[in-house]
């Protein structure tokens, strides 16, 4: 993958892929140093090496640099979607030589989706495997992974839509903020599931605001955008390889009138963390815009160097 460093003035990251929203309505955020090859950021950023999850028998921690400092979550049970009791976290930033102390006790683990882990099953229509389908249009590839910004252009109602990603990693920008690899997927250019470094974070409001993060968990990686937030935070770290299993119904219409609304269910990583959500109109600001029986799946670019493959979907 080509290294993109620093955004200066030089990115020019955006899709010929219709966009769903104008330029000027996603205003481009400050430069900060980017990565999106982990062997690069290996070699060029010192911090890199601890980002990541770690266990020791019935415990367990999430490590995500922030600047200077490394934002910890330990939890009890086990990782989030694979032993954790649902309920105690504590949260810490901790300094380089407390995280080594502290991490003198755990062994790291990598729970990143793996090449071949979701292969398409025999009724798929193929999107993406490294190369485009016709329903791609002009999108980006380098290097086999598609760009975000592109435009799945078929006509959709009901449907199973898997893909995976891979967020860039920012260091400098602080846990949560919006620019931390940020996109989204739209269903039918009107339902989002957000696309975000959210890893380690709380999904819990009260503990959001506690700790003064920006935004909000409904806003966060793997929401159904301002809608509903997810039953469990099962991102994995920056530049680790994740997928999406998203069961989309579209809103059903009868004469020019809605009869019922669409509905969405989606596996993150492997776990469910949403099961049949209502959704009664677009998300954000498709929300002032009319729904659709049909359409696209676009792949939002929100300004960060998000990569996606392995997109696949089953039409019910």
């Amino acid at each position: 993958m080509k290294h993109i460093k620093h955004y200066l003035n030089k990115i020019t990251f955006v899709s010929s892929a219709l966009l769903l929203v104008s330029s000027a309505a996603i205003a481009k955020p400050e430069a900060t140093p980017t990565w999106t090859d982990p062997v690069l950021a290996q070699k060029e950023h010192s911090g890199f090496k601890y980002l990541g999850e770690y266990t020791n028998k019935n415990r367990a921690i999430q490590v995500s640099p922030e600047g200077n400092k490394f934002y910890v979550a330990n939890y009890s049970g086990g990782l989030p979607g694979a032993g954790w009791d649902g309920k105690s976290v504590d949260y810490q930033r901790l300094d380089e030589n407390q995280l080594k102390q502290l991490l003198t006790e755990f062994s790291k683990v990598d729970r990143g989706v793996k090449t071949g882990s979701y292969p398409a099953p025999d009724n798929a229509t193929v999107i993406f495997d490294g190369k485009k389908s016709k329903a791609l249009g002009n999108a980006k590839v380098v290097d086999g992974s598609l760009l975000a910004g592109a435009l799945i252009n078929e006509e959709l109602t009901d449907f199973q839509l898997h893909i995976e990603f891979r967020t860039p990693y920012k260091p400098e920008r602080e846990i949560g903020h919006p620019d931390r690899g940020n996109s989204g997927l739209y269903m039918l250019k009107r339902y989002e599931v957000q696309v975000m470094d959210c890893f380690a974070l709380p999904y819990d409001e009260t503990e959001w605001k506690k700790q003064g993060l920006m935004k909000s968990p409904a806003g966060c990686n793997g929401a159904i955008y301002k809608v509903n937030t997810p039953a469990t935070n099962m991102s994995f770290p920056a530049l680790t390889w994740q997928s999406f299993d998203i069961d989309f119904t579209a809103a059903h219409f009868e004469g020019g009138k809605k009869i019922k609304n669409a509905r969405m269910s989606v596996i993150h990583n492997g776990v469910k963390i949403h099961n049949d959500v209502e959704v009664k109109k677009g998300t954000g600001n498709q929300g002032k815009n009319p729904e659709l029986a049909s359409g696209p799946i676009y792949i939002q670019n929100h300004h960060n160097p998000v990569q996606y493959r392995n997109i696949w979907l089953v039409k019910h």
